[in-house]
C-alpha cells in the first residue's frame, strides 16, 4: 500500500531529473496567479511506484490509441492508454475545454502505473472555447456558460451515460473501475457512487458534502486556489467519517490556478510544471493504495 507524507525542501530541478524522492516546497511566488510557490508538498513513500513514474514532458506526444465512436465508450470516441495486462481501469474525464496535450499525458501517466485508462469524448466535440472567454463581456460569458450547461455540459443529462461507461468497463472484465475527473469531470466523478475510487482535481461546487454523503469508496480531492474552501473542506469532512476515511485524501494547491492539471496547465513555468507533476504523483499514489 502506498502512503502519503508531507515533506519540505527539494527543488524543481530535482523534479525535472525525475527524482521523486526530493519533491518539496517550491520557491515563494511573487504572483498569486502564476502557479505554485508556497505550501507543503505531498510525496509518495512507495519508491517502487516513484521509480516507475515517467518524466513530465513539456511538448507531449500521446502514447495511447483511439477507439472510434462505434467502438468507444457509450458511442464516444475514446482515447485509450493500456500498456500491459490489467484488471483495473480508470475513466479519465477532461475539463470543459475538452482534449488537450495534458489530457493525453495525464492518462498515459496513470496507465504507466498499471491501469487501463479510458478518456471518452463525453462532450462529443462540443467543448467550451476557453480562448474565446476572455474576449467576451460579462453578459456574453454568462450566456455562453448557460448554453454549455444546457447542452453537452448538462451534468444531470450526462450522469446516466457516465454510469453506463462504468458498466461497460465492468462488462469487459475489469475487477475495479476508478475515475479521475478535472473541473466539470471532477463534478461528475463526485456524483457517481458506482465507482471504486474517485479522483477529483480542481472540481466545481457540485463536489460538496451532499455528494460525499452518497459515496461508498475512497476519494482524492485536489482543489486549486479558485475552489471554495468551505465546500471542499465540507466534502472531505464527510468522507473522513466513513469506514475508509483514512484512505481519503485532500491536498490543496492554493497557489495554483483552476485548471492547472488540464487545459490551463503551464508546463513551461517551473511552478506549473512542479504542481502538475506533484498532483499526478499524489493521484497515482492514491489509486495504488485503494484500487
Amino acid at each position: 500500500m502506498s502512503h502519503l507524507t508531507t515533506t519540505q525542501g527539494g527543488s524543481v530541478s530535482a523534479l525535472r531529473r525525475g527524482d521523486s524522492s526530493k519533491v518539496g516546497s517550491a520557491p515563494p511566488s511573487t504572483d498569486p496567479d502564476d502557479g505554485i510557490g508556497k505550501g507543503v508538498w505531498v510525496a509518495c513513500t512507495d519508491f517502487s511506484a516513484c521509480e516507475s513514474f515517467p518524466p513530465i514532458e513539456v511538448d507531449y506526444t500521446a502514447k495511447g490509441h483511439w477507439l472510434e465512436a462505434d467502438k468507444g465508450l457509450q458511442g464516444c470516441k475514446t482515447y485509450v492508454s493500456d500498456p500491459g495486462d490489467s484488471k483495473k481501469a480508470i475513466l479519465y474525464i477532461y475539463d470543459v475545454g475538452g482534449f488537450c496535450p495534458q489530457t493525453y499525458q495525464g492518462a498515459d501517466i496513470l496507465a504507466s502505473q498499471g491501469y487501463h485508462v479510458y478518456a471518452p469524448d463525453i462532450f462529443k466535440g462540443d467543448y467550451m472555447d476557453l480562448k474565446l472567454m476572455p474576449t467576451l463581456s460579462d453578459d456574453e460569458k454568462d450566456a455562453y456558460r448557460t448554453k454549455f450547461r444546457a447542452g453537452a455540459g448538462n451534468l444531470e443529462a450526462q450522469r446516466e451515460p457516465f454510469r453506463q461507461m462504468i458498466a461497460q468497463l465492468r462488462a469487459k472484465g475489469y475487477d475495479k473501475v476508478g475515475a479521475a475527473g478535472f473541473c466539470w469531470g471532477g463534478n461528475i466523478v463526485a456524483l457517481t457512487p458506482e465507482l471504486d475510487a474517485h479522483g477529483m482535481i480542481h472540481p466545481g461546487a457540485q463536489t460538496n458534502a451532499d455528494a460525499a454523503e452518497k459515496l461508498e469508496h475512497p476519494t482524492c480531492l485536489l482543489p486549486s486556489q479558485n475552489e471554495d474552501e468551505e465546500t471542499m473542506e465540507g466534502f472531505h469532512a464527510v468522507m473522513k467519517k466513513k469506514p475508509f476515511g483514512d484512505k481519503c485524501v485532500l491536498k490543496w494547491y492554493k497557489d495554483s490556478p483552476h485548471g492547472w492539471c488540464a487545459s490551463r496547465a503551464d508546463l513551461n513555468s517551473e511552478k506549473g510544471y512542479a504542481a502538475f507533476k506533484d498532483a499526478f504523483e499524489v493521484l497515482a499514489a492514491f489509486f495504488k493504495a485503494v484500487l
